[in-house]
């Protein structure tokens, strides 16, 4: 039959679909924050799509020279992105919607999708590796040993400058976030986190409200805030990583 490449075509219109899901994200709030801090890896993206059409479009082969190579090719260009599986499902999502903007047929977009979707080891391999060694850092005495060098002085700091970035960001102040405090302060929340022994709840920094229904872009532009709001707090730099990898991880999931 005829190839998805071509019937979908050509270069032109998956580059143009390839463009619009990268323009769409490189403002969008949880992305643009990543792709601001690492614009070359947005040029790398869009020469690898375009350069690699037929290969990622027409070729299904597991394991042979030109798969490796590829999926070689895929991880180094999304390495310095650190992306979650939640970052991309959405990616996924864009990259279809700028498909089906360019009246692409139903069934092609579903197998376009399907083919883009192949490389998700690869696109989230760098998080993978980071999240490991997160969650091998994080153990019970090390987590005694940051509350104490914290204190709860450093705690509220962070609590605070959290609160002010939920109720100054122009997406989040529009929404319920405020409510994940539910009775419990930002602050209680992560000394519970660190006083918790191994395997003991709660497993997540800041719990994740799943009643409030949030969007996935929402979540991870939350995340940020904690992050952020870790260091101005003056938590040491790799332990607000450590923790804004294992937050990461919980709030980046495909359900919320």
């Amino acid at each position: 039959g005829v190839a998805l490449s071509v019937r979908i075509g050509g270069l032109s219109v998956f580059a143009a679909a390839i463009n619009r899901m990268l323009d769409d994200f490189s403002w969008r709030p949880g992305f643009k924050e990543i792709f601001e801090a690492y614009p070359a890896c947005v040029h790398a993206l869009r020469t690898l799509y375009c350069e690699e059409i037929e290969a990622v479009l027409d070729r299904d082969e597991v394991g042979t020279e030109d798969d490796v190579r590829l999926r070689q090719r895929v991880s180094e260009a999304y390495a310095e992105l650190r992306m979650t599986d939640g970052h991309f499902d959405l990616l996924i999502d864009q990259f279809r919607q700028g498909l089906a903007h360019l009246d692409i047929d139903e069934a092609d977009i579903e197998e376009a999708g399907a083919r883009f979707a192949r490389f998700r080891p690869e696109v989230t391999a760098a998080h993978r590796a980071a999240f490991e060694q997160a969650t091998a850092l994080c153990t019970p005495a090390w987590k005694r040993e940051l509350l104490e060098a914290t204190g709860e002085a450093r705690l509220a700091k962070f609590a605070q400058s959290l609160r002010e970035k939920v109720s100054s960001h122009p997406v989040m102040c529009q929404t319920p976030l405020h409510e994940i405090e539910g009775g419990v302060p930002f602050e209680q929340q992560l000394q519970r986190y660190l006083r918790a022994g191994e395997g003991q709840e709660p497993l997540c920094p800041l719990a994740l409200p799943e009643k409030l229904g949030l969007s996935k872009s929402t979540r991870l532009v939350f995340v940020l805030a904690a992050h952020s709001a870790l260091k101005a707090g003056g938590i040491a730099a790799e332990a607000a990583d450590a923790i804004h990898l294992i937050m990461l991880q919980e709030w980046s999931r495909t359900d919320p």
